[in-house]
């Protein structure tokens, strides 16, 4: 049951992960002539997909509290949480920061998230516990 809420958990850090790398990708091909010349209307379509994998990165922070424990769970929280801190309230700043900082962010989550399905989630085994307590 514990291993099926990390698998959760590391799910839905995997689908914000990748949202947030491929809007960083399309965000860092267009220039801001041509972002306000139109090219942000691909935004547009993907605005269904941006508020649900959003949503789904909230849920991955409520279980990564849940699961404390869990150290690569923690550090997708945290990491999530600075990007909210950092990057969506400050729209001023380096140009480069503004481009660079989502791929960061999603190659990061992406790696550890996937590393979680395919070699982590091996390895943890949650500790067996009596059937009758004494």
């Amino acid at each position: 049951m514990k291993t099926r809420g990390l698998d959760f958990a590391h799910g839905c850090f995997l689908l914000w992960g990748l949202t947030r790398l491929s809007i960083g990708v399309i965000r860092a091909r267009y220039t801001d002539a041509e972002w306000a010349g139109g090219a942000g209307g691909i935004l547009l379509l993907l605005l269904p997909l941006i508020f649900v994998s959003f949503l789904a990165m909230l849920v991955g922070i409520v279980l990564a509290v849940r699961f404390w424990n869990n150290g690569l769970l923690a550090f997708l929280a945290g990491l999530s949480v600075l990007q909210i801190v950092t990057e969506f309230p400050t729209e001023h700043g380096p140009p480069a920061f503004q481009k660079t900082a989502p791929i960061v962010y999603g190659v990061i989550v992406a790696t550890g998230s996937g590393l979680w399905f395919l070699v982590l989630r091996r390895r943890y085994r949650p500790q067996a516990r009596p059937l009758v307590e004494e």
